[in-house]
């Protein structure tokens, strides 16, 4: 267990993930098995292996190194067409399956901090994994004090919220400090989003305009984070393994995008004065004792912070796993 970075799992763990396509949307009766998953930890790393289920739905065969392409006929608000299936070979498997992303996309705190159905009852993933003895963190585990993804469709959220997760979930695992992505933005919802790099963030490829952006607030035709996300083809984003676009993806990334360039409403303005202490800390007798002295006067608000497990997505070493700030 991890609060920050990607859970370590040991050699041999597999992670499966299987899939179902319903040949009529909506309908579930009409789903069919397609594509199961395997993902293999090992010593130095991970490797994927993929299977197709046969038409009589009885079994399921390893697809050859370099993948394959089948053809569905789907209908879709009464209209039929023609949805083209990838089952990604051996090598792409790891192109999204990454070291920094933890090989497995989904194993860290922030994506499982959720409720979910389980047979006895709702509960959530981490308390239930806990308890099942699967993690070794503290059997009273504070979940509401962990950081959490927020779905996309939690209109209980902000915008930013959900369209932030959104970016993690789908673009982190290359897009981050010691990513293979060429790109030099950070898609991590840890990384504040003026350091980030999206909001008018320089592009490797601009896509023929000079105008584009990673993200150009309040103008969607400008983000190029959302013109690779329309494209499927060459350029597309994500890279490999769909051939479908995320229509309520793009909607949520377009809202964001569209109110990033609406004015704020003014803040009471706000002084940051002789305040800041960066220095290493350690354990036991090497602990960091910072003090600062406030004026008499009126009351003032003060905002006191330490960052730690945080630090490791931004290449710094050594960083705390679980530090301490105590206020005397």
């Amino acid at each position: 267990f991890e609060q920050d970075i990607p859970w370590r799992l040991p050699t041999g763990a597999v992670w499966i993930k299987h899939f179902d396509l319903e040949l009529t949307r909506g309908n579930p009766a009409t789903a069919r098995r397609i594509e199961t998953r395997f993902l293999v930890k090992t010593a130095t790393g991970s490797y994927g292996l993929t299977y197709r289920w046969n038409d009589a739905q009885t079994d399921a065969t390893l697809v050859p190194d370099e993948g394959a392409d089948q053809n569905f006929t789907v209908v879709e608000n009464g209209v039929a067409r023609t949805q083209t299936w990838r089952f990604p070979g051996r090598a792409e498997c790891l192109t999204c399956h990454t070291p920094a992303g933890g090989h497995a996309l989904t194993f860290n705190t922030r994506q499982l901090n959720r409720d979910h159905a389980f047979p006895g009852g709702r509960a959530n993933i981490l308390s239930a994994l806990v308890q099942s003895g699967y993690l070794n963190s503290p059997a009273s585990l504070a979940v509401d004090q962990l950081a959490a993804l927020a779905p996309a469709e939690d209109t209980t959220k902000s915008l930013e919220l959900r369209a932030r997760s959104y970016i993690d979930v789908n673009c982190s695992q290359c897009h981050q400090p010691g990513g293979t992505a060429l790109g030099h933005f950070n898609a991590l919802l840890a990384a504040p989003l003026t350091l980030a790099g999206i909001l008018n963030g320089a592009l490797v490829d601009n896509g023929g305009d000079a105008a584009n952006r990673v993200v150009a607030p309040g103008d969607p035709a400008h983000s190029r984070l959302l013109q690779r996300m329309r494209v499927r083809g060459p350029g597309q984003m994500p890279p490999l393994a769909t051939n479908e676009r995320d229509l309520a993806g793009e909607s949520l990334l377009t809202q964001w995008i569209a109110q990033l360039g609406q004015p704020q409403l003014p803040e009471t303005p706000s002084r940051l004065v002789n305040l800041a202490a960066r220095a290493a800390t350690g354990t036991g007798a090497n602990i960091l004792t910072a003090g600062f002295v406030i004026a008499p006067g009126a009351n003032k608000t003060v905002l006191v912070r330490a960052v730690g497990p945080a630090l490791s997505a931004f290449n710094v070493t050594g960083a705390l796993a679980d530090p301490i700030l105590t206020l005397l």
